[in-house]
């Protein structure tokens, strides 16, 4: 598995510190359904040719 590093300290004058923590579990929970979930690939299905 790959690790991204992001650096947030040039949103400091747009995103408050707390908000980065509560976007923290959304990120995580994109991340699980992308690696190891089907519903994400469901939605594009329809544009995959096979």
């Amino acid at each position: 598995m790959e690790t991204l590093l992001f650096d947030s300290s040039a949103l400091k004058k747009f995103v408050h510190p707390n908000e980065l923590g509560e976007m923290q579990a959304m990120v995580t929970a994109a991340d699980s359904e992308l690696r190891n979930g089907q519903q994400a690939f469901k939605a594009f299905e329809p544009l995959v040719q096979r």
